[in-house]
């Protein structure tokens, strides 16, 4: 809407609303969380927040906002003395009700709104392994707010909702940062009004956040883009329905179908869109897939527009034209010219996607791949770059777990047919281009004359085939594990997603159940003597040797990684400096 950038020789000082302002998410917490971080020295007085990002670049902020957050609920300040807790304290939505005259005075808000007429809101969400978010209640900490069984944890709270309401119809400027490293509901952006803008910053780590003002005003243009799908409902995601998968017991041990098939991320949205599934959708937001799908897979944007000139394709040492064949050995050289039409400092990226031939009821295949990318380098107003983005049919290639092709082979194959190349700013939508003379659609089609079969890995050499399915299994219990008579596989009934007959998302919970299992069915066929032949090989499954000197446990040579708390020693450093030091065999 034209709020972003900001104006620098105006917009000196802003508000900053928002409990997790005062309680910056830099990564994941927890003795029992991945993707903790710290700083170099674990001084963590030096991790960088918004306010002493703001700081920094000479921007005064709202303290009589910042003292009340503090207030309300002392912040955690992710310190090394939270690494003995458990993520799950650490989630609490912490939010003070805007009507609350205890926290929100009328005489605090007055004073916001003669301090600045911008409203930065930040909104948080702590996350990590460890803790999957809740999909049925907002637990809350603070006083005069109770936890909420009616929301679940990757929306808006109550409290935020009436924040960005109260925000909207009392501010000029009002951008959201979304301090959160999970896909979150962000309907409101468009339900809300007054809202202007909105960053997906994600977790930050120790130093990344003194980025945020520079992209606030201007000095360069945001760039990134979405590695996942924003749906505006994310029970439309049947990962998040079938979360953990469909389980059953068997031998004494629980195993659970992954069910989603291929059709994971945007490729399911994508797929779903081409087969037809969100044709009836219609509500508030759109129809058809614009009614499901906020942001799309690749997504962002830029306070620049740029524009793209698509130059000679190559496939292995020279031209191609449009339609021309392709084998599984030839490799695409696609050169696009980038043209910074904006007026700030800007990056673009280009994505490539292909749309392989599908025949129902044979192989699954996603509707789009991302089959390559390409960043340019920082351009200035007016600039141009050319990037050229490789795309090896491999990468697109299709896996038949099932021969279902019936062509007697099960492994990768480029099944006959043509193939649609697009340039795409995301997963959804085509960009246009400029091609030869004239403006057209990204899209480029090129063919396969005749089924092909990938054997063997290009990088290898070795042979692929099936190595957690059936009787082929290398492990335990094969993922399609069913029960077994006559040393043969039976039809294990897993309710397989298919684009022959693709689940509506109101029909996922009903077919969220355990599947029955014959009666003392040893599906997995697991039992100790495979299991030494497994422990004790000289090979693996592609035949390479597998080093069979064991390390020594519990040796006592003075060196630590880390000391009693934690804390990165002199040692450590050395070592994780260089993965080759001798000291690591000591």
């Amino acid at each position: 809407d034209g709020a972003l950038p900001l104006d620098y020789s105006t917009d000196k000082q802003v508000n900053v609303f928002g409990w997790r302002s005062v309680d910056w998410i830099y990564g994941s917490e927890g003795f029992n969380a991945s993707g903790g971080v710290a700083p170099e020295n674990d001084n963590f007085d030096e991790n960088v927040d918004i306010y002493k990002a703001l700081n920094k670049y000479g921007i005064r902020y709202n303290t009589e906002l910042y003292d009340m957050y503090y207030r309300y609920v002392k912040p955690d300040h992710q310190s090394a003395d939270l690494r003995g807790v458990h993520i799950s304290t650490l989630i609490s939505l912490r939010e003070p009700k805007i009507d609350d005259k205890e926290y929100y005075s009328d005489d605090l808000l007055s004073r916001a709104q003669e301090y600045s007429d911008t409203a930065i809101v930040v909104i948080g969400r702590m996350s990590g392994e460890g803790m999957n978010a809740n999909t049925t209640m907002q637990e809350k900490e603070g006083p005069g707010v109770v936890s909420d069984s009616t929301r679940h944890y990757l929306e808006l709270s109550t409290e935020e909702e009436a924040l960005l309401t109260y925000c909207g119809a009392n501010f000029e400027n009002v951008i959201v940062i979304m301090n959160v490293s999970n896909p979150f509901e962000m309907g409101f952006l468009e339900t809300i009004p007054g809202i202007d803008a909105c960053l997906y910053i994600g977790f930050t780590g120790t130093r990344a956040a003194q980025a945020l003002p520079g992209l606030l005003y201007g000095d360069v243009s945001p760039s990134g883009r979405t590695v996942d799908t924003f749906a505006y409902d994310l029970w439309t995601n049947p990962a998040n329905v079938f979360k953990g998968g469909l389980s059953y017991t068997d031998y004494g041990r629980s195993y659970a179908d992954y069910v989603e098939n291929v059709y994971v991320g945007y490729k399911w949205y994508e797929t779903a869109d081409a087969e037809g599934i969100w044709n009836d959708v219609s509500n508030v937001h759109g129809t058809g897939y614009e009614g499901v799908v906020q942001f799309p897979f690749g997504h962002g944007m830029s306070y620049n527009d740029y524009s793209w000139e698509v130059g000679e394709i190559t496939a292995g040492d020279g031209p191609i034209a449009e339609g021309g064949a392709f084998t599984d050995k030839t490799k695409f050289t696609i050169p696009v010219t980038v043209t910074n039409n904006g007026d700030y400092p800007g990056r673009d990226v280009v994505e490539v996607y292909v749309t392989p031939p599908y025949t129902d009821g044979e192989i699954e295949k996603a509707s789009v791949t991302l089959a390559g990318f390409g960043k340019t380098n920082e351009l200035q107003p007016g600039a141009s770059e050319t990037i050229e983005i490789t795309v090896d049919p491999y990468d697109f290639a299709s896996y038949d777990c099932y021969d279902k092709n019936k062509n007697d082979f099960k492994g990768w194959e480029l099944e006959h047919g043509d193939y649609i190349f697009s340039l795409r700013t995301d997963a959804h939508t085509v960009k246009t281009v400029k091609y030869g003379s004239s403006d057209q659609a990204g899209n480029f089609t090129f063919n396969v004359a005749a089924d092909i079969t990938i054997p063997l890995d290009p990088v290898t050499g070795k042979k692929v085939g099936n190595l957690f399915t059936g009787k082929d299994t290398v492990d335990a219990a094969p993922l399609d594990a069913g029960s077994k008579s006559d040393s043969s596989y039976v039809n294990p009934n897993i309710p397989w997603f298919t684009r022959t007959d693709f689940m509506h998302s109101d029909e996922f919970a009903e077919n969220y159940k355990a599947r029955p299992v014959s009666e003392g069915a040893n599906i997995s066929g697991y039992d100790f003597s495979r299991a030494d032949t497994w422990d004790n090989a000289k090979t693996d499954e592609f035949g390479d040797p597998i080093p069979t000197e064991k390390p020594t446990w519990g040796a006592d040579n003075g060196h630590m990684l880390a000391d009693d708390v934690g804390n990165i020693t002199e040692i450590g450093r050395q070592l994780g400096a260089d993965y080759d030091d001798p000291k690591w065999g000591e």
